[in-house]
């Protein structure tokens, strides 16, 4: 079983049982060996070897395909293999240090807040923009007991602070960092 296949084809006692008898017993059961595989085969083979139907087709799909190279090419006209078509699902590693930077960028900015804003613009700018879900206008105005209309005011006005705060280090667009 071991030297069969690379790919691991039964676990179970049923599995090993349709691994070393299937063919054999199919053989038995045919006159002329073909690949095609009748139902009724699969089930007196099935009620032999105390299994399902399914079982026995599975197992005999299995056996009937040969391992393919993932070197080999998937058509003699073309170069592409069958590894050049396999999905690579990892991120990356430009990818991540990218994020690592995006991210450090961001927690450098976002200290910096605190040095163009004051405590109340930090604290609606942070429940409005940063935080997820954002709190709505509404929300914001009731913990402060102020109007929509003014907590809108004080985020609008601390946006243009950093932007221009912003501006004068340098940083034209967040979209970069």
């Amino acid at each position: 079983m071991r030297n069969w296949s690379i790919v691991r084809v039964g676990t179970t006692t049923a599995h090993k049982k349709l691994f070393f008898q299937l063919r054999y017993l199919k053989s038995k059961l045919e006159e002329v060996d073909t690949d095609y595989f009748d139902t009724k085969i699969a089930g007196t083979i099935a009620n032999d070897l105390h299994t399902t139907i399914t079982e026995v087709q599975i197992m005999y799909d299995r056996l009937m395909q040969k391992d393919k190279c993932l070197d080999q090419k998937i058509n003699e006209n073309f170069e592409t293999t069958f590894v050049d078509v396999l999905a690579d699902e990892t991120v990356s590693i430009e990818n991540l240090l990218i994020d690592q930077q995006k991210q450090s960028a961001y927690a450098s900015i976002q200290q910096r807040f605190c040095e163009f804003l004051d405590a109340r613009e930090l604290d609606i700018l942070i429940k409005q923009r940063i935080v997820d879900p954002p709190q709505t206008l509404e929300e914001i105005s009731l913990c402060y007991g102020l109007t929509t209309e003014r907590i809108r005011q004080i985020e609008k006005r601390a946006v243009r602070k950093l932007q221009k705060a912003f501006m004068a280090l340098g940083i034209r667009n967040l979209d970069k960092w």
